[in-house]
């Protein structure tokens, strides 16, 4: 791998010519380029190509990427460790399917160090002109607005009490605990585009948060989830146990007296220590040893608050991926216990399929043998062709469990996204 310096910030004639000769000679060698301070974000949706576009950037903005155009697709779970190179994208729920990639174009930022990883080729050349220009870095004032014409629960409110109902009887007998989810359809307009879906509903506040997006033709899907489903970097992978949900409050003495009330719900706390006791059984079926930086503190989001415990191991061998995403996903945060039975029960129960909502994504550097992976809730998927935007959320259901509640539940965990839709029906 070679590394070149590069001035990207505004591109010259120079630098231009350097592109267009490398470009010129089509290559499976990846050419890495160091350059200035750039607005990832901003160059999302000036790309031509719409096939293969990602862009996320983790919790603490330490690292955060680019990624478009097709290099290499990579169909399978076990394909991962075969490749030597940077791979991102979207797995689906059942791991059945995935939009995994090695892009064609990789502008990247970490640790505020910035890079540009490209594979030579006249297609990456129609890329980097269409991204790269003086205009596109400009900041743009653009005012986007989303016309919806309807919305519908699904399942309907009634439809979900008597799932619920059907479910708490269920427990004990089969499973202890089983997360379902439900959406919110919302046909839009049918003059708005991807990009205005995007800007329209991205998000103005990412507090502890990721933020990925990922288009693939015609669908986008856009998750601004809370949780890691692992980290590694330098031989230490983080993992996060993500359970327990309350409301934010309108101050800080509200916030820490609801924080405090969930701490001690019962519910709420069963349902985190079945989390936080699978990822133990996981790192120790991995021969990880770990420890657990914090237990149970507040992860405190722009409408609600977590309880959040955090797991560190040190990996001592050789990184298997696939290994890694299968005892890690899914969790009993978005599953249930014991997995399979909940997985059933799931598939068969919930009134749609849930695609990327609760999967896997981000990004794997078999290279350097570093990964981020977050678990797609806080989510939605928009369908350009049928003009569908679907927005999840899902909750914990344990034997205690009330209808009212989980429906409440999951309407405050959407509702970084509705706020904004329903505002626009209403109007």
């Amino acid at each position: 791998m070679s590394q070149k310096n590069l001035n990207l910030k505004i591109l010259s004639d120079p630098d231009k010519k350097k592109i267009d000769l490398l470009c010129s000679r089509p290559s499976d060698k990846k050419v890495t380029f160091r350059i200035g301070p750039i607005k990832i974000r901003d160059l999302v949706f000036q790309s031509i190509d719409k096939n293969n576009k990602c862009y996320f950037i983790n919790k603490d903005n330490s690292f955060e990427f680019f990624a478009v155009g097709l290099h290499k697709a990579i169909k399978t779970l076990e394909e991962i460790d075969t490749e030597t190179a940077f791979i991102c994208g979207s797995m689906e729920f059942s791991l059945d399917k995935n939009n995994l990639f090695v892009p064609k174009v990789l502008i990247k930022q970490s640790d505020n160090k910035y890079f540009l990883e490209i594979y030579p080729s006249p297609e990456t050349k129609d890329i980097l002109d269409s991204i790269i220009r003086p205009k596109s870095l400009q900041a743009k004032n653009e005012e986007y607005h989303v016309k919806v014409i309807q919305s519908k629960d699904i399942p309907s409110k009634e439809d979900w009490t008597s799932l619920i109902e059907k479910t708490t009887g269920l427990l004990d007998k089969n499973f202890s605990k089983v997360v379902l989810s439900r959406k919110k359809d919302f046909k839009i307009c049918s003059k708005t585009t991807i990009k205005q879906i995007a800007n329209f509903l991205s998000a103005s506040d990412k507090t502890n948060s990721y933020e990925f997006i990922h288009q693939m033709d015609d669908i986008l899907f856009y998750s601004m989830s809370p949780e890691t489903l692992f980290k590694i970097k330098n031989n230490y992978i983080l993992v996060d146990a993500i359970a327990g949900t309350i409301t934010r409050g309108k101050d800080s003495l509200e916030e820490d007296f609801f924080y405090n009330n969930l701490k001690t719900d019962p519910k709420e706390v069963e349902e985190h220590k079945k989390v936080c006791k699978y990822i133990e059984s996981a790192l120790k079926d991995l021969n990880i040893e770990s420890k657990i930086i914090f237990n149970m503190m507040p992860l405190r989001l722009p409408y609600i608050q977590h309880l959040h415990t955090l797991f560190e191991g040190n990996i001592n061998k050789g990184i298997n991926f696939k290994d890694l995403i299968d005892s890690f996903h899914p969790t009993p945060a978005l599953c249930g216990t014991p997995t399979e039975k909940a997985k059933e029960y799931i598939f068969k129960n919930e009134s749609y399929t849930r695609g990327y909502y609760g999967a896997p994504s981000g990004y794997i550097d078999t290279e350097n043998g570093e990964s981020e992976l977050l678990v797609s809730i806080r989510s939605y998927k928009y369908n350009d062709t049928n003009k569908l935007l679907e927005v999840y959320g899902g909750c914990g259901v344990l034997k205690q469990s009330k209808p009212e509640k989980e429906w409440d539940e999951t309407e405050n965990k959407m509702y970084n996204f509705t706020k904004k839709l329903k505002e626009d029906l209403n109007s």
